[in-house]
């Protein structure tokens, strides 16, 4: 993870143990249960020439098992690369107040082929490692859309354009690959004064898609995007969008394509993820528990690489 990422990680269920009472002279007999112990949860995905960044968490549990999550900012963060030290990780705060402070390289450039060693250490808990390798990028091979149709929403005043979207790469034959294919539709609005039209500001809108046709090998993410594993299509993949805008003070932006080739670590990790928040939430209970996936030892969370292409296109 990146701190920019909004992606919510959950913990490993607890078991509930239950409680037998017994009475010797007819007085209740009080059984005193004592929360778990803390867990650490160190969460980083990471990619090529760009700085690993880290973040280390305490999650303390009260007597219902409730847990909370608090920043450790005292821990010893190392980067290892063929066991040689790369570099000790410092803390850096945000500078806007909803941001979250990591643990980020200054000296390390990230490497595709390579693997690297993470280790934590935390006063109280165990060291904590993980391994991971950044995998080769596979480049965008074509990035186009269809015909742009306009219609009218239900709602006062807006437009919504369609257009059917298409995407194309190259999937390596002979190995097993993983991608997290990202869209976002760029949205700039503007102000009319004195005739001239005058953009004020642009966002990016995330496509999510719907999860209907999940198999084993297609995955619509809930935080956006589909996650694949070894591409069933081929390199080849095509929907329909749907936007709308209010045309009095928006307008359509370019269309920007992210494919993400991750490691699967960071494949599963996702997966599991989305397992969980299409249960609401749920780890156990009367559905078949879910158990998110990490690669953390003597911890949770994940580390994990990948690498990204991208690609843009005006729609209108």
């Amino acid at each position: 993870m990146t701190s920019n990422t909004l992606i919510k990680v959950k913990i490993w269920a607890l078991l509930a143990v239950p409680l037998f009472i017994a009475s010797t002279c007819e007085k209740p007999v009080t059984f005193k249960v004592n929360p778990p112990e803390p867990d650490l949860l160190v969460s980083s995905n990471f990619q090529d020439h760009s700085a690993i960044q880290v973040e280390v968490s305490k999650i303390t549990y009260d007597a219902t098992r409730v847990g909370q999550k608090e920043f450790v900012n005292d821990a010893i963060v190392s980067i290892y690369e063929d066991n040689n030290l790369l570099e000790e990780l410092e803390v850096v705060y945000p500078t806007t107040p909803r941001g979250q402070a990591v643990y980020s390289s200054s000296d390390i450039v990230p490497a595709i082929g390579k693997e690297y060693l993470i280790q934590v250490e935390v006063e109280g808990f165990q060291v904590v490692t993980a391994r991971s390798v950044i995998p080769a990028r596979v480049e965008i091979r074509e990035f186009s859309i269809g015909q742009v149709q306009k219609s009218q929403s239900l709602e006062q005043n807006a437009i919504v354009y369609n257009f059917p979207v298409y995407i194309a790469y190259d999937d390596p034959d002979g190995e097993e690959n993983f991608y997290h294919l990202k869209i976002a539709q760029e949205i700039v609005e503007f102000s009319i004064i004195e005739g001239d039209t005058l953009p004020s500001r642009s966002f990016r809108r995330n496509v999510n898609f719907s999860s209907d046709l999940d198999d084993n090998f297609v995955n619509a993410y809930f935080a956006g995007g589909v996650l694949l594993q070894d591409d069933p299509f081929g390199g080849q993949y095509g929907f329909d969008m749907s936007v709308p805008i209010n045309p009095s003070f928006q307008k359509l932006g370019r269309l920007f394509v992210e494919l993400r080739t991750v490691s699967e670590e960071y494949y599963r990790f996702h997966n599991s993820l989305d397992r969980i928040e299409q249960q609401g939430g749920n780890t156990g209970g009367f559905q078949e528990a879910v158990i998110p996936y990490d690669n953390i030892e003597n911890g949770n969370g994940i580390f994990a690489g990948y690498t990204v292409a991208v690609d843009s296109i005006r729609v209108q």
